[in-house]
């Protein structure tokens, strides 16, 4: 799902087609991963397996430039880590080049916290108090770590700017405190069957849908 900036959230209206919207790593998308669909999942819900998630592309190296435009037209914009490594939102904060043009909270994807009923997981707010603290919802370290492939939501200051990621924001050592994946199963299965519509310019709106609870 594409972001719908204006509210900070995924529209089911905004579904990309993959082969020829995706413009660069710093785009952010959300993606539910069901997982290996051999698993039984009714009669056992231990039967866990290891999935794999597979990018390819060119490698994303020096310094990347990601317009933020002001929050009068943009609430929230939601932004990918360009790297194939982990990324210190306190240097990207600290950077003078930087200053003025994200608010110093963002919010992260939690895979491994409750969120809804659905238990599949929810966003966490990740707050940069002060210089080299921060503080974020939930239990944890180094939420201000963003792992590979992981993007966040950021809010527009009054001006907007660019932001800049660059090579000396990504982080060597240490591990994130928020894991955007989980191989955990809890709760009922569920079968899930959605109605959309195809729009003008190939995206897809839902319009329908219904859900069954196996227990």
């Amino acid at each position: 799902y594409g972001a719908n900036s204006g509210g900070g959230s995924f529209a089911s209206s905004q579904v990309p087609v993959m082969t020829t919207t995706y413009s660069g790593a710093a785009q952010g998308y959300g993606v539910f991963v069901r997982g290996d669909r051999k698993q039984d999942y009714f009669n056992s819900a231990s039967n866990v397996s290891t999935t794999t998630l597979q990018a390819t592309g060119q490698l994303k190296q020096g310094t990347q430039s990601i317009t933020i435009p002001p929050v009068s037209e943009n609430g929230f914009v939601l932004v990918g880590n360009p790297y194939m490594a982990l990324l210190d939102m306190e240097k990207v904060m600290a950077d003078p080049e930087n200053a003025g043009v994200i608010d110093n909270t963002i919010h992260v994807w939690d895979a491994n916290i409750d969120g809804n009923e659905f238990k599949q997981g929810g966003y966490r707010q990740v707050t940069r108090t002060e210089i080299g603290s921060w503080t974020s919802t939930g239990a944890g370290t180094n939420a201000q770590y963003i792992e590979s492939g992981v993007a966040f939501f950021v809010k527009p200051s009054a001006a907007g700017g660019v932001l800049k990621i660059k090579e000396s924001h990504k982080v060597t050592t240490g591990a994130p405190g928020i894991q955007p994946l989980s191989v955990s199963q809890d709760g009922p299965s569920r079968l899930f069957v959605n109605l959309e519509v195809r729009d003008t310019g190939e995206s897809r709106r839902l319009v329908d849908g219904v859900v069954a609870f196996f227990d």
